[in-house]
């Protein structure tokens, strides 16, 4: 089953698959939206 989510990276509206919300995933629309977001939460960490 599937769930419709916003990415919270680039706001981009997508379907994720509900086992994997129960997870904590499932919070980009894709693995380049969540490397793009790791990189932007370290670049404001080490500010």
């Amino acid at each position: 089953m599937n769930i419709k989510r916003k990415c919270e990276h680039c706001g981009k509206e997508y379907d994720a698959d509900n086992r994997n919300v129960k997870r904590g995933w499932g919070v980009c629309c894709s693995k380049s939206c969540a490397a793009k977001k790791r990189e932007q939460k370290k670049a404001n960490k080490n500010k």
